[in-house]
């Protein structure tokens, strides 16, 4: 069983580098235009008006339910939508064609 369990962890985990970039990627000053969950409820995405890509990633940005600050991060990104604050947004890794998003903060 735990031999079965390796190789299975092991098939996936060869797998996992066809969605990653090479490193993390701070994007600065950016406006938010938009919020919205996926339709699976599998995260938040979130994009901005410059649309930009990082790497082979974007232009949206995708934040996991399961990242730690998932709260904190939702509730900066709300105020800077409805404020039209810029955000500088530190991305790390692709999933599909969205741009992980694992940092937050607003600018003034």
């Amino acid at each position: 069983m735990k031999k079965m369990l390796t190789s299975c962890l092991l098939a996936v985990s060869a797998l996992l580098p066809l969605n990653a970039t090479a490193a993390g990627q701070l994007i600065n000053g950016q406006i938010v235009s938009y919020i919205g969950t996926g339709w699976g409820a599998e995260g938040f995405y979130i994009q901005t008006v410059a649309n930009n890509t990082v790497g082979n990633c974007g232009p949206r940005f995708f934040m996991e339910l399961t990242h730690p600050m998932k709260s904190e991060m939702l509730s900066i990104l709300l105020s800077a939508y409805h404020s039209g604050e810029k955000v500088d947004l530190y991305v790390d890794g692709c999933l599909n064609s969205d741009a992980i998003l694992k940092a937050v903060a607003i600018v003034k």
